[in-house]
């Protein structure tokens, strides 16, 4: 179980990556393939965060098959954890249904980094976590 939901977390990261490299391709392409390149930037995105709440359903079914979880919500490191996870996905859920990157790009842009660094924070902190169960 811990080992599938660290696979999840990382095809998360890879998509993230992906969804990066296709929005990076929307600012710069100006050709009539840039419908094509936005439509995939949403699929990718869109996919992603169905991925990360399947990843969160994932975490839970796991903290409730293991009765000594206990100790490792009252620690530093998952207090840590939780200041990177719940602005990624407050984040995650903004950009995707309120600041996309057609009607605000500038703040899409800039809450999309944002985004990734808190994912970054959350996929180490959580790491240890869950090597930690």
């Amino acid at each position: 179980m811990k080992i599938s939901i660290l696979l999840v977390f990382v095809v998360i990261g890879a998509l993230f990556t992906l969804g990066v490299v296709y929005g990076r391709m929307v600012t710069r392409n100006l050709s009539p393939d840039r419908d094509k390149i936005v439509q995939r930037h949403r699929f990718v995105m869109r996919f992603t965060l169905w991925l990360v709440i399947t990843g969160v359903a994932l975490i839970e079914i796991l903290i409730h098959t293991f009765p000594n979880i206990d100790r490792h919500i009252t620690s530093t490191l998952f207090k840590v954890h939780m200041t990177f996870a719940v602005p990624f996905l407050l984040l995650l859920i903004a950009i995707q249904w309120r600041l996309d990157g057609l009607k605000n790009p500038k703040w899409h842009r800039k809450l999309t980094y944002i985004c990734l660094i808190a994912f970054a924070g959350t996929f180490v902190t959580g790491f240890f976590l869950i090597l930690a169960l």
